[in-house]
């Protein structure tokens, strides 16, 4: 459904593959959001490849 609506207003190009709704963000003791953990999350749970691990020629 909400996939559905973010299709219908935003370009394809620019609409998520991926949609997670989590209870808090990971961060740091400045409360700063860990960004990085937040891609590890989602690597696991969605099955994904981090993009430091593709090659390219």
């Amino acid at each position: 459904e909400l996939k559905d609506y973010v299709r219908s207003h935003m370009a394809k190009h620019k609409t998520p593959r991926y949609v997670d709704f989590v209870a808090d963000f990971p961060m740091n003791a400045a409360g700063k959001i860990l960004k990085y953990k937040m891609r590890e999350q989602a690597v696991e749970k969605f099955g994904l490849q981090l993009d430091s691990s593709i090659e390219t020629a």
